[in-house]
């Protein structure tokens, strides 16, 4: 009997069943045997000396066939981790390139290169730069920024500089100062300068803000800002903004409350913006949790300008969640929805109600669960009220560790789709993931949507990914997208790639020890070495070389207990040294 195994390099056990059937009886089963055996990984080459960052370079090769289908290829290099063995020192970088926008799997030409350290932090390259919520969040560019703290302590001072891709004349240059007081407050002071152009003329908004972050122990935390702003934009004045944001979890209740407002001639973040949300939830039975919700949000419109936005929405909802035990859990929700232009004429008003009733079960091998939404729409300016329904189905089964389901369907009434508590209509699809072999993954998905609709198009699309790893560890990817759309040409995306593993070796490993040896018959002339001896040393396991020699790397310094197989030496022989060896490491 030979069984084909996997190449990791960790030890596994894997089980066999023997079954034994008689030929000449109908199949009639005579014995059964189960047997586990240990798969001993290939740990027998030597430890290498240096600590390197994993890498990895990617060729991706792909196009598309439809009307205006092209192919073309950009090449990424990536990587992440520690350049010293204390992780203290942190490397993060990207470059990829050529540019190639061409279709859903295509790259844009990007790169990034991060370094951390206690106390310094270094930002290079195309990413998204941030500085506070009222300023900038995460804005999106080529740029450059610096985060450097004395002594890796509670003071820190930073600035980035970050210009759009596409138009560098719409740039930003962002600087702070945050002090750690005690362990429970934090405070903060921003700058932004922000510049565009605005109708062939350049701008400049100039925002400052200062921030608290106080922790209130058991009670939660505590997020304050307040910002004001000034501006070179025709007819702007000086404007202020400011959040309050609060947060916490007891043992069994949950809170969330969030307040934030700009003024409309306010240039940060947020503009003309007036929002406020709260979220509670909390158990009224052993089984039994309650969820309560508001929102109100309006646009703050200048009412000196043209300006046809929806600019008031204001939702309050309620929801009951229970667990009935086995898996299994059910909810019913119910929301109230309002959107009412303030302006004269008014463009919308309208009132939503809906509510919702869902129920499934969550199990190690299936988990399912369907849901049922009901909605009405009252429409104030026309007086005609809307009414509609869907529901959900979603399911997955996992019938083994290699192989992973999902199905899923909405359906209903697909021309009231546009009220808020409705899910959407008239799509249903499927996916599997499935581990073919131990270095062959596969994943599939499939959707249709819009079918039996008024107001859709419909839609078919089909995906394929299929991941080889190689013996040499570099992988081997295919994925397939095909799109049949109802009135358009059938189209197909694709794309391969080869991507090959690459460490990079950057300091010398000072905490690390190995053991080496080799088992030889004495009773042999030239003490012969004996092949395939299992050797375990406290969780790492190997096998000797054809020679007998065998190497367990790498090993932290101090006491270790070397154990051999003694099964694995063959009958007939026995240890001439006591078993198990206790072996002192020492760091190189």
């Amino acid at each position: 009997l030979h069984i084909q195994t996997g190449t990791e390099q960790e030890t596994t056990r894997e089980y066999l069943t023997i079954e034994v059937f008689s030929i000449g009886e109908a199949g009639k089963r005579l014995d059964i045997l189960g047997v586990g055996v240990d798969i001993i990984g290939q740990i027998d080459s030597r430890a290498d000396p240096y600590h390197s960052i994993p890498t990895t370079l990617s060729l991706f090769w792909g196009g598309d066939t439809g009307e205006d289908g092209h192919n073309g290829y950009y090449l990424e290099w990536s990587g992440y981790g520690s350049i010293d063995e204390e992780g203290t020192r942190i490397v993060d970088f990207m470059f990829r390139g050529p540019e190639d926008r061409g279709g859903y799997f295509s790259g844009r030409d990007e790169y990034f290169l991060n370094y951390y350290q206690p106390d310094l932090d270094i930002f290079l390259g195309d990413q998204g730069y941030d500085l506070s919520d009222l300023t900038a969040r995460s804005t999106y560019g080529r740029g450059y920024g610096i985060n450097y703290r004395p002594n890796a302590g509670d003071f820190e001072i930073g600035s980035h500089y970050v210009e759009d891709r596409d138009d560098p004349a719409d740039n930003e240059r962002g600087f702070h100062a945050s002090y750690r007081v005690n362990e429970d407050l934090d405070l903060r002071l921003n700058y932004l300068d922000k510049r565009e152009k605005v109708d062939s003329r350049g701008v400049k908004d100039e925002i400052l803000s200062l921030q608290a972050d106080y922790y209130l122990a058991r009670y939660g935390e505590l997020l304050l800002e307040y910002g004001i702003s000034d501006s070179t934009r025709a007819g702007s004045e000086e404007d202020s903004a400011y959040l309050i944001e609060y947060t916490n979890s007891f043992s069994d209740v949950s809170v969330y409350v969030n307040r934030i407002h700009a003024g409309i001639d306010y240039e940060g973040y947020y503009k003309g913006y007036d929002y406020t949300s709260a979220y509670v939830s909390f158990p009224i039975a052993s089984r039994l949790r309650v969820g309560l919700s508001y929102a109100d949000y309006e646009d703050l419109v200048d009412p000196d300008e043209d300006s046809t936005v929806f600019n008031s929405r204001r939702s309050w909802g309620v929801n009951l969640d229970y667990s009935l035990g086995n898996g299994w859990y059910t909810g019913l929700g119910y929301e109230n929805f309002r959107e009412e232009d303030q302006l004269e004429p008014k463009d919308e008003d309208y009132t939503e109600n809906s509510v919702w009733f869902r129920i499934g079960r969550s199990m190690a091998l299936w988990s399912y669960m369907a849901e049922i939404r009901r909605g009405e729409k009252d429409d104030n300016l026309t007086n005609e009220t809307s009414r509609g329904w869907n529901y959900r189905i979603y399911i997955t089964h996992r019938p083994s560790e290699s192989l992973f389901f999902t199905l899923f369907g909405d359906f209903g009434d697909d021309q009231v789709s546009d009220i808020r508590g409705l899910r959407r209509s008239s799509r249903v699809g499927f996916s599997v993931s499935w581990q073919v072999r131990h270095d062959w993954l596969l994943n599939m998905w499939y959707s249709r949507s819009g079918f039996d609709s008024d107001t859709d198009t419909e839609e078919d699309e089909y995906e394929i990914e299929s991941i080889h790893t190689l013996r040499n560890g570099h992988a081997l990817e295919l994925a397939l997208r095909h799109q049949i759309r109802e009135d358009e040409e059938d189209e197909t995306e694709y794309q391969l790639t080869y991507r090959i593993p690459i460490n990079i070796r950057t300091v010398r490993k000072k905490d690390l020890g190995t053991i080496e040896g080799r088992i030889y018959d004495t009773q042999v002339g030239n003490n012969q070495g004996l092949a395939n001896v299992i050797v375990k040393c406290q969780g790492r396991t190997t096998v000797t070389a054809n020679d007998g020699s065998f190497i367990l790397s790498p090993l932290l310094p101090g006491q270790h207990v070397l154990e051999i197989d003694r099964q694995s030496i063959g009958w007939g022989r026995v240890p001439d040294t006591r078993i198990p060896i206790i072996a002192d490491i020492v760091g190189m």
